[in-house]
């Protein structure tokens, strides 16, 4: 009798141990790994857009990972997500940017969703100036900040000189294939060996000239702002009081100018009148504008605006 309960026992024993197994078993199978992924540099980096990339390293135990990319203009401060691409397998991913500003420090990372979230280090990105010229307006660019993307020389030495035979009062501006434009009695366009280019005659002297998105060359002489083509040919007048208000260009081709009649000006690059803001002073200063588009110009008269088209709340 006592050998037979010790054998019932082991029995008991043996049908109760495998009903526990499989609970352990389920236990195992339920960690998780995320994904992995790197960020990358951007490429083709333009005055209003730019392509992001990163690569999904791991899957992690997911069969598919959901990729995309958080950027904004602050660091560690994304407000902006791309739209998310499921992936399969590993590999590279980007996602295009388009509406940026010029001239403007983006920052981003990537991003993998999958069994878990894992983010790749930030990066962060330049767009160029205003239709990538290397000086394409008064002060290089729409925020007036002087400040070029190139070097100038450790040694100073005359590359070449260009006699106009009038005195020269404004600053050129510089198109993308290396023309330089400047006026005084008549417009000049320099090829970038000093050679002419080609002579526009007109009163285009108090005003620098600013560059298009598209190569055309905006210049303020007195009564009017002009627009010349590439070649140098008359593509639109708008005539206005203007006299020594430089114009400057937006990211979406709008002109800004002030005038002698106290009024702000913004032209379609159509040369059409988009808007006024009449002040009480004549305006000669060339407006700037900020990254949220508000633009900021003087007058003769002391007053100081900040022009928003955007009413507040």
């Amino acid at each position: 009798m006592k050998w037979r309960f010790v054998i019932t026992a082991l029995l008991l024993v043996t049908s109760v141990w495998p009903l526990a197994l499989p609970t352990a078993t389920t236990n195992v199978l339920l960690a998780s790994t995320p994904p992995t992924v790197t960020t990358n540099n951007a490429t083709s980096i333009t005055p209003n857009s730019a392509v992001l990339n990163g690569t999904l390293t791991s899957l992690g135990t997911a069969s598919s990972a959901n990729v995309s990319f958080q950027w904004g203009l602050s660091s560690g401060n994304y407000t902006n997500t791309t739209p998310t691409v499921a992936m399969s397998a590993t590999g590279t991913f980007n996602a295009n940017l388009t509406g940026l500003s010029a001239n403007t420090t983006y920052y981003f990372l990537a991003k993998a969703v999958g069994d878990g979230t894992s983010n790749g280090s930030e990066r962060s990105i330049t767009t160029t100036a205003v239709a990538g010229h290397p000086w394409s307006m008064f002060l290089h660019d729409p925020e007036h900040t002087g400040l070029s993307i190139y070097n100038g020389p450790n040694i100073p030495y005359v590359k070449w000189t260009y006699d106009s035979g009038v005195g020269i009062s404004q600053s050129p501006a510089i198109g993308l294939d290396g023309t330089v434009y400047f006026g005084n009695k008549g417009f000049h366009a320099l090829n970038p060996d000093g050679s002419l280019k080609w002579t526009y005659v007109n009163r285009c002297r108090q005003a620098s000239p600013a560059i298009g998105v598209d190569g055309t060359i905006y210049c303020g002489e007195i009564g009017k702002l002009t627009a010349l083509n590439r070649d140098g040919s008359l593509k639109w007048t708008y005539i206005n009081d203007i006299w020594d208000s430089s114009p400057t260009i937006g990211p979406d081709g709008t002109i800004y100018f002030g005038s002698n009649d106290s009024s702000l000006y913004a032209l379609n690059p159509n040369g059409s009148l988009r808007w006024i803001f009449p002040t009480q002073g004549s305006i000669g200063a060339s407006p700037a504008i900020g990254k949220d588009g508000t633009v900021y110009v003087g007058n003769y008269s002391g007053e100081f605006f900040a022009v928003n088209l955007t009413l507040p709340p």
